[in-house]
């Protein structure tokens, strides 16, 4: 149950980033007459999530975070060694860039719907 929470967080967390972003970015469209086209829209908007979310890279990194699991069904659920380094979980794969592209996308359709 508490993996699903996680999970559900995650993907709240990742929806209202979407949301805010999508909103921002048309106002900003608005207020200085961008007429960009969708696929110049799209490119931004993903170098946009990619920043996003890589930002926090340095940080884990330079304070060497370390994080330790104690419940064991947690560590085999996720095949990960109970005590590590959190810069393992970071990474950049074909994952990640879907990842950005959906957001970018969403992020488009929800900025024209809810902008006017």
């Amino acid at each position: 149950m508490s993996i699903f929470i996680i999970i559900l967080t995650i993907i709240i967390v990742y929806i209202i980033d979407m949301f805010l972003v999508a909103l921002a970015w048309q106002c900003l469209r608005q207020r200085f007459k961008w007429a960009f086209s969708r696929i110049v829209d799209f490119i931004i908007l993903f170098l946009l999530f990619a920043c996003l979310d890589v930002y926090p890279y340095p940080a884990a990194s330079i304070l060497d975070i370390t994080y330790t699991i104690h419940n064991e069904s947690v560590v085999n659920f996720l095949s990960i060694s109970p005590n590590g380094s959190v810069m393992d979980f970071f990474g950049f794969g074909i994952f990640e860039i879907v990842l950005y592209a959906i957001e970018a996308l969403l992020s488009i359709f929800i900025g024209k719907f809810f902008a006017y």
